[in-house]
């Protein structure tokens, strides 16, 4: 669910030298652009999406924290 909009094929040719072929992994999965075929030895890189990463964990921070709150409320609420 982090994964970047584009990610990387690296290829080794016949000649030894290296490719970077980058993917559109958004239009892929809009089927907006046919899918890239891979052959061996072929090394498939995404990226993790930090931004995404960082929103969800700062969410779900936030969603504990304001648990952690409300119950405290409940409880002081019904000692009282």
């Amino acid at each position: 669910p982090y994964a970047g909009k584009q990610a990387f094929i690296y290829r080794r040719e016949a000649s030894g030298s290296k490719n970077e072929i980058p993917i559109e992994l958004r239009k892929i999965m809009e089927r907006k652009a046919p899918d890239v075929p891979l052959v061996a030895k072929d090394v498939l890189y995404i990226p993790d999406n930090r931004g995404g990463r960082l929103t969800a964990n700062i969410l779900d921070k936030i969603i504990g924290f304001g648990a952690g709150i409300a119950s405290g409320v409940l409880i002081y609420g019904a000692i009282r």
